[in-house]
């Protein structure tokens, strides 16, 4: 079962504490170097123990598939995502006579996935197909997909807001996307038949190129962060474009078509689904599939995603934050989110939220960042931090950015209008 993307809202935000921090002597420095990662996972309906058994190995036991499957919506969504990488500011730079305006450049490898199924996809995966006997079952839709993609990208920032405008050159790595509109199985009573119908579009990239940075794929992704200080500087409102843009994946690509009717007779098919040893069983039937096959280009979109936060003092030292999410693929559901932030001293905040969408079900997160001094900024946290600490929750996620500035210059040599 293929696992794919939660939420990845929160490493996509400028850090909270560079906009609000009482101690802005930051600002002073002559560059700034940042690495950041993350990873996450999670589902609305599979939990942490069936995820964990399906990538790692383990026994699925019968009761828990049948829990799993009793609490299932009609259709269900899965996901993971990860990504990290390298940046660097420059505060010395002016752009355009402006002084605010500084140069970026940054490179980053990103990896994206996800999976919408039905219950009675599920059910007859996991728990076969005899007990459908003498019945048609709908195993579509499914959608599911895979992305893997760097970036070389380069633009400007404002030092003061830490708006930014970014350009990058897209490596495609690997691609696959499934869409099967429509499976109906149907089983006979005595079990000596099978019949299976189905139509859909299944899209890979070269398999003949393998690894890191290989060159299936070319393309241009376009960044955008953009933060508004209200008009009584007490608050943001934050808006985040991010991977807005395309791969053209190159003409060894391969493009299946399915639409056609199989029957098998004459065969035991009641067990024809069979994980009694924890693997799929499929002898035979999986080669006389019928499909159209085409080997040629194709351009696809980067899982493009839209994010706005409003933050707004409570106090001198606390802040509360409300916002959203959404991700342009059909395997899901906007993120909300609403949280609090609390200073304790100038140079340390901690923060908690809670979460609902996105792939996964509500998520309860912590975050801390430290910039002690001015030279260093590190933060970490989670958005699924129950995710750690029981296997029956349904997701986990964490992530870090760690920042070191570099050198001084005069305030009046970079002229940031307060």
């Amino acid at each position: 079962m293929l696992i794919a993307l939660l939420a990845q809202y929160t490493n996509a935000q400028t850090p909270a504490i560079l906009l609000f921090s009482p101690d802005s002597s930051y600002r002073q420095s002559s560059s700034m170097i940042q690495i950041h990662g993350m990873g996450l996972l999670g589902s609305n309906s599979l939990d942490n123990r069936f995820i964990d058994k399906s990538i790692f190995g383990g026994h699925l036991e019968d009761n828990h598939l049948n829990k799993l499957y009793d609490n299932m919506k009609s259709q269900n969504r899965a996901g993971f995502i990860a990504n990290g990488g390298i940046e660097l500011y420059n505060f010395t730079d002016t752009i355009l006579s402006n002084p605010d305006w500084g140069m970026r450049a940054g490179f980053s490898t990103n990896y994206h996935g996800y999976l919408s199924f039905n219950r009675d996809f599920f059910k007859t995966v996991y728990r076969g197909n005899k007990s459908f006997a003498d019945q048609s079952v709908e195993l579509g839709p499914l959608i599911g997909g895979f992305q893997a993609w760097q970036k070389f990208g380069a633009g400007i920032f404002n030092k003061k807001t830490w708006s930014s405008v970014t350009l990058s050159l897209v490596a495609g790595q690997q691609y696959q996307s499934l869409i099967v509109n429509n499976a109906k199985l149907f089983t006979s009573a005595l079990g000596d038949s099978l019949s299976l119908s189905y139509t859909g579009d299944y899209l890979r990239s070269d398999t003949l190129r393998k690894g890191f940075a290989n060159g299936s794929g070319l393309g241009l992704a376009l960044d955008f962060n953009y933060n508004l200080p209200l008009a009584d500087q007490k608050g943001m409102i934050s808006i985040s474009l991010q991977d807005i843009g395309f791969i053209a994946w190159n003409k060894r690509s391969q493009r299946f078509n399915y639409d056609s009717l199989n029957t098998w007779t004459g065969v035991e098919v009641n067990n024809l689904f069979n994980l009694d040893t924890d693997s799929l069983n499929l002898p035979n039937l999986r080669d006389t599939l019928n499909y159209n096959k085409e080997t040629k280009g194709f351009t696809a979109a980067l899982p493009a995603s839209v994010q706005v936060r409003y933050s707004r003092y409570i106090n001198n030292r606390n802040l509360y934050e409300v916002g959203m999410a959404l991700w342009a693929t059909r395997a899901a559901i906007p993120v909300i989110y609403a949280g609090a932030n609390h200073f304790f001293g100038p140079h340390f905040m901690l923060s908690e939220r809670i979460s609902y969408g996105g792939f996964g079900k509500f998520g309860f997160g912590i975050e801390a960042q430290w910039m002690p001094r001015g030279t260093w900024l590190i933060r970490a946290g989670s958005n699924n931090i129950e995710g750690f600490v029981s296997k029956n929750t349904y997701g986990m996620s964490g992530y870090f950015t760690l920042a070191k500035f570099f050198g001084r210059v005069n305030d009046t040599e970079i002229k940031i209008k307060d």
